[in-house]
């Protein structure tokens, strides 16, 4: 019965996990939401159902059109997929697919977008046209923030409001924005951007075409507010307005963090702190960047940034705007605290007579239109990095090499920038034909110092086709020092530091090996030569991180040392060596361990017999003090005091303490006898030397009963407490049965009187003794005889 309801049981657990795995499946077009099997979209349904499944995986399997969201959710449209509490952990792969016509309407609610919130999650190859977003905080056209995670190869189309933190992609980013575009009405309140509303995270090689509209501060072409974050490599075009609103700027409202390589030519009006590119710099960096748009405000007006403050770092900029303002307005800068490297403005075009209204105009240089043009850019522009950051073009303004049409060395590659003396090196280049039309180049390295090293001639290549060219030196053991290699082809030249070393290489350890035991506590250490060593240093330590170093050898000319100090028994040690020339110390070689042989054991203490016994048995049991490091014991008799004349000897492992002769003695006769400990460290001083002689076991007379003296082994053996002995006598006469520990000391007497001629038996009771080895004995008139037992306790 019990068995019957358990399968009955089991059964529908197994139908209802078949009916949830296939009502899962018909979510959504197919997968099941793993990296390597993901959920398949191809409805606007299956799309707001990712939202129960936040940390799964999904591809677009084809175009969207979602404009019948505009009458979902009693108005309010599509639900942002993720939220502030709850974010998409998942990635979605658009696969190049459209989402057409979305419409969100929440006015009140923060978290706006296609999704929500993004936390460790991705979004790549997606596009957003003719969409419709609004709501109140963190609005984007794509997501409303991104904690932790991607947007890779995506864009946006459409109209996004809210009223802080609003962008066209994102709302809020913390993630990576990579290779992305917005061309979108983005208006709000403050913190307002074509790409982003504010940056915190990293916005790389990604473009705005946006009119973009902020009543209160921080409007930018690209982002409201690049607070702490990166923007590299972007573009910000269309327009930015904000009649009122302060802090308004082509490319960023204002910058907290690092601008390079990116430039804006949108046109740009508000009140105060405004800037061509940035309406107000507090704290951040701008570097490698530029604007071309008109610029318009009432105060704190300049062409390139509205106020620069201080700590605010601007470096190889330069601004063509024409810039109107009322009060503290100037060509590249209206109010700077700081000097500026490198910056130059047009001052024919910007209508201004001075580049910075109130402040420090160190390092800004005017220069006239055609002065910033072309090959003259070159000539006048001379704190710009040419052919390596900037480009100059026939009638244009300086370009940034990443965006213009030249036949570029976009990177070289090296396993490593520093060698030593003697070593080949190779170079992985990157060239690319950024032009429009099919170019020939040479491509030649030199040394920095008008030697060339290697060449490569008549390298073509196609409109945007790119190639990896391979050069490379062979070092000589005469170059060192620190070389400015500089790559070249016809128009731009690359430098890579390279440091060459006069350094031996890393030594290689013979002997002792690592881990070896038993070496000598004098030992000899060999090594195999290194490459440019003129000596050799040493060290020993009992540490493998060498602190303290306990020996230290310098100026060893040799590959081989033998030490002359004594190291200490059974340690532990570590060595390692390292070659040495006038110009550098090499690498330390590995650090090997060796542990030193151990101390030979010490003196054997013999116990038993005790010296000059003149009533052993023929068949005696010797006893012996366990010896320190001892690992086995080797026992000597002999018939001379010199050993001359030994009759018996045998090892003994150090488990043991006594040993019990199998064979006779001859009675009456002197016998000596010694001992020595070993172990791998060698062999102890002789013991002692003790003498004793045998008496003669008597014959085993039978008696008319047909009996011996006999006395058996002990049983059980070993016992814990009770152990039986047995005995047998072939006359009447007085027994005599004792119990002695191994020091020969009597602990017990089990028989003592006259018995009857027969066996006979006797108990032991071993409570009170300690476990161990003990020897009882059987002593008549004519016999004795001793035998081993086993307490175990």
């Amino acid at each position: 019965m019990i068995n019957t309801i358990f399968f009955r049981a089991l059964f529908i657990t197994f139908q209802f996990c078949l009916i949830y795995s296939a009502s899962l499946s018909a979510q959504f077009a197919g997968g099941n939401g793993s990296l390597a099997n993901p959920y398949q979209v191809a409805t606007l349904q299956q799309l707001q159902e990712i939202s129960n499944h936040l940390d799964k995986h999904f591809i677009l399997l084809q175009d969207i059109d979602a404009s019948e969201t505009t009458s979902w959710n009693s108005g309010q449209g599509f639900i942002p997929i993720g939220d502030e509490a709850n974010a998409f952990s998942g990635h979605l792969n658009g696969q190049g697919f459209t989402i057409s016509g979305l419409q969100i309407n929440r006015p009140n609610k923060a978290y706006n977008g296609l999704f929500g919130h993004i936390n460790k999650g991705s979004i790549s190859d997606l596009h957003l046209t003719e969409i419709s977003v609004q709501g109140e905080n963190i609005t984007g056209g794509l997501t409303g923030k991104v904690t932790s995670g991607e947007i890779q190869n995506s864009s946006v189309e459409g109209k996004i409001k809210g009223r802080t933190h609003v962008g066209g992609l994102v709302g809020f980013n913390r993630g990576r924005i990579e290779n992305n575009e917005a061309k979108v009405e983005a208006t709000g309140t403050s913190y307002i951007g074509g790409l982003a509303g504010i940056n915190r995270g990293r916005i790389i090689q990604s473009k705005s075409s946006s009119k973009v509209n902020g009543t209160g501060h921080n409007a930018g072409g690209l982002v409201g507010n690049n607070y702490d974050g990166l923007i590299s490599e972007s573009i910000a075009e269309g327009t930015v307005t904000g009649e009122k609103a302060s802090s308004i700027g082509g490319l960023s409202g204002s910058n907290g963090g690092l601008i390079t390589r990116s430039y804006s030519t949108a046109d740009v009006s508000g009140k105060s702190y405004v800037g061509g590119l940035v309406g107000n710099n507090h704290s951040g960096e701008i570097k490698w960047s530029y604007s071309t748009g008109t610029v318009s405000g009432f105060n704190l007006v300049g062409g390139l940034a509205g106020v620069n403050r201080r700590n605010g770092k601007i470096e190889e900029t330069y601004t063509v705007s024409k810039v109107t303002g009322t009060l503290e307005t100037g060509g590249f800068i209206g109010v700077n605290r700081d000097p500026v490297k490198a910056g130059y403005w047009d001052k024919e075009k910007s209508g201004q007579s001075i580049a910075v209204s109130t402040g420090n105009a160190e390092g800004i240089t005017a220069l006239n239109s055609d002065e910033i043009t072309g090959n003259l850019s070159y000539e006048n522009m001379s704190g710009f990095s040419f052919n390596s950051i900037w480009g100059y073009v026939p009638d244009k303004t300086p370009q940034l090499l990443w965006t213009t049409s030249y036949f570029v060395i976009r990177e070289v590659f090296s396993p490593t920038s520093t060698i030593t003396s003697g070593d080949f090196i190779y170079f992985e280049v990157s060239l690319k034909n950024s032009g429009k039309k099919k170019d020939t180049n040479d491509l030649i390295l030199w040394d920095g110092k008008d030697t060339e090293l290697d060449r490569i001639d008549n390298i073509t290549l196609s409109p945007n086709e790119d190639t990896t060219a391979v050069l490379s030196w062979q070092t000589t053991t005469d170059d060192k020092g620190n070389f400015e290699l500089e790559f070249r082809t016809q128009q731009f030249s690359r430098v890579f530091p390279l440091t060459v070393l006069r350094m031996p290489d890393q030594v290689e350890l013979e002997k002792p090996f690592e881990l070896q035991e038993d070496i000598e506590t004098s030992p000899a250490f060999t090594w195999n030569p290194a490459f440019l060593a003129d000596s050799y240093q040493l060290q020993i330590s009992e540490n493998e991180n060498f602190d303290p170093i306990l020996i230290n050898v310098s100026d060893i000319d040799t590959t081989t040392f033998e030490l002359n100090y004594t190291l200490k028994h059974d340690t532990y040690y570590h060595w390692r060596v390292r070659g040495v020339n006038a110009d550098e110390k090499g690498p330390w070689s590995e650090s090997w361990p060796f542990i030193s042989i151990i101390e030979r054991p010490e003196k054997v203490a013999l116990k038993a017999p005790l010296d000059e016994t003149e009533d052993a048995l023929t068949r005696p049991t010797f006893f012996w003090s366990e010896t320190k490091r001892a690992e086995n014991y080797k026992l000597e008799i002999s018939s001379d005091d010199e050993f001359e004349k030994v009759v018996f000897d045998t090892t003994i492992t150090a488990l043991d303490s006594s040993l019990t002769l199998e064979r006779d003695l001859p009675s009456k006769q002197q016998f000596f006898w010694r001992m020595q400990a070993t172990n791998v460290g060698g062999a102890s001083d002789w013991s002692d030397i003790r003498s004793f002689i045998p008496i003669s076991e008597p014959t085993k007379r039978a008696s008319s009963t047909g009996l011996n003296y006999t006395l058996e082994q002990n049983y059980p053996n070993p016992f814990n407490p009770t152990t039986y002995i047995r005995y047998s006598i072939p006359e009447a006469t007085r027994v005599q049965i004792d119990v002695l520990n191994m020091l020969g000391q009597t602990v017990a007497t089990l028989e003592d009187g006259y018995k009857s001629a027969g066996w006979h038996t006797v108990t032991f009771n071993a409570s009170k003794l300690s476990s161990g080895f003990y020897i009882y004995r059987m002593k008549t008139e004519n016999y004795s005889y001793s035998r081993k037992l086993s307490l175990v306790k």
